[in-house]
């Protein structure tokens, strides 16, 4: 079965989960759930959700700073994704994960270089003069975007606080995915040109309309290079009876659009030829009003196959994971919490040749035991054939089974005793030997000088020195004189 990729938009409400499948430039949703999950992902009030222990199996195990009915919330949402996930039919290999955008913040800034090494060693202070607060607190992701007329280089910067990517890994993890993709919405957007290139002016900017978030995303020259988020009022103050806010939010969110437009064909020289819109929190005849621009209504369902007609980002972000594919315009997978995945492909790598390893394991297995039989009917055969050589020696009364070797070596130690006492033709022992031919030397110990005696079995090896033959002949008869001792 083929498998597919996982993609997850916590942008908005419900939110979704799809398992999609990449097919020659068409995204298809091979399977879709949709969960309301209102808390799961907020990192609004970081000392909230990050104060809630995610590592806890049961709801209300864990001991927590914050109110327990909201650490109880969290630890429901929780497994309701969790269980949601587990209970996918269509396998799935990568996943992609799009964030709520708040407290996400881009910019873009120039560098005489673009060089990887360079640019992480001054980004921090770049950005430090831009913003009024301390970045150090923040996570910082970077693209190169493109190259500018006066031979600097183009930096795309977006920014999220470390705690709510922390906050969010956590619950992934929990949840029982790791995502090689976490964007904003507004880092997706750039999914249409990368499914047909050749369908969108070089110069556009995409909005993406679903109320109260407002994501648009800028290309130039080809390339996505600029994005922005805009949020209206919480959406306990808006209408609860249609998909458009009040006139009054309406205007200022068209406001922020127009003066972002404007900066950006400030910034590039370049003017934006067309708007195109995903969702339908914006009037369209509106928006083209303010932007002075052509305005071009998208549906999701033109770049993903839909079982429904309700938009949502989650089968546009797939894209991203494809190989061959450009990059998101934002990936907060970097630095501290860059994606590692050689650890889940070398698990995935083992789970594919688990068959052919288990079939290895059991040839090896077979062989062992096949050698072990052979070499245990081997030892069998001679223990019988020393038995039955035993018992024919010996007797069978004398031998038990089992005692064979003992028997053995108890009667060769006897032979050998035996052999000891036969072995030797003298009379005498060898202390007896040394006193009588230490007496008889008494008798010519003037005739000669004795240097040694050995005495060995039934053989006297004595050396010495004699001034003459004669004194040898002398002790040589004096010990022929006694033949029942020499």
């Amino acid at each position: 079965m083929e498998r597919g990729i996982l993609s997850i938009d916590a942008s908005s409400q419900p939110l979704r989960i799809v398992v999609a499948r990449i097919d020659q430039g068409k995204v298809e949703i091979a399977e879709e759930h949709r969960l309301s999950l209102p808390f799961l992902f907020w990192t609004a009030h970081d000392s909230l959700t990050n104060a809630v222990d995610f590592s806890a199996t049961e709801l209300g195990a864990s001991e927590s700073l914050v109110d327990s009915t909201f650490s109880d919330s969290l630890h429901s949402e929780l497994h309701q994704l969790k269980t949601a996930i587990e209970r996918l039919e269509t396998p799935w290999y990568d996943s992609v994960l799009i964030v709520p955008e708040e407290q996400y913040l881009s910019l873009n800034i120039d560098l005489p270089f673009n060089d990887p090494k360079q640019i992480r060693k001054v980004l921090e202070l770049e950005v430090q003069d831009l913003v009024p607060f301390q970045v150090e607190d923040f996570l910082i992701d970077y693209r190169v975007v493109g190259a500018r007329e006066d031979g600097r280089f183009d930096i795309h910067v977006g920014m999220i606080p470390k705690s709510s990517m922390r906050h969010i890994l956590n619950v992934c993890k929990a949840a029982g995915f790791d995502p090689q993709l976490v964007s904003a919405p507004s880092g997706i957007l750039g999914a249409p040109i990368c499914l047909a290139p050749s369908y969108f002016p070089e110069n556009a900017a995409f909005i993406w309309a679903h109320y109260p978030v407002f994501a648009i995303a800028f290309c130039i020259n080809g390339n996505i290079v600029l994005d922005r988020m805009v949020k209206d009022i919480p959406p306990g103050l808006a209408e609860t009876n249609g998909s458009f806010p009040s006139t009054v939010h309406h205007k200022r969110v068209l406001q922020e659009l127009k003066l972002t437009l404007a900066s950006v064909e400030r910034r590039y020289e370049k003017k934006v030829e067309k708007v195109y819109v995903f969702g339908n929190s914006l009037e369209r005849s509106a928006l083209q009003n303010v932007l002075a621009r052509p305005v071009e209504a998208l549906e999701t369902g033109e770049f993903v196959k839909l079982d429904g007609t309700d938009p949502h980002l989650a089968g546009l972000g797939a894209i991203y994971v494809e190989t061959g594919q450009q990059e998101a315009l934002t990936n907060f997978r970097c630095g501290e919490f860059a994606f590692r995945p050689h650890l889940r492909e070398l698990f995935i790598g083992m789970r594919a040749l688990a068959p052919y390893l288990s079939a290895l394991l059991g040839f090896v297995l077979f062989t062992l035991i096949f050698l072990f039989q052979i070499r245990s009917s081997r030892i069998s055969d001679l223990k019988q054939h020393i038995n039955s050589t035993v018992k024919a020696t010996l007797g069978e009364s004398s031998v038990r089974e089992g005692t064979e070797l003992s028997v053995l070596e108890s009667e060769i130690s006897a032979v050998e005793s035996r052999l000891q006492d036969i072995g030797s033709l003298s009379s005498l022992s060898v202390l007896d030997a040394f006193l009588e031919t230490s007496q008889d030397f008494q008798k010519v110990k003037k005739l000669v000088s004795v240097d040694e005696i050995e005495i060995k079995e039934n053989r006297i090896t004595i050396k010495g020195a004699a001034p003459d033959y004669t004194a040898i002949d002398t002790v040589k008869n004096a010990f022929a004189a006694k033949p029942e001792t020499y």
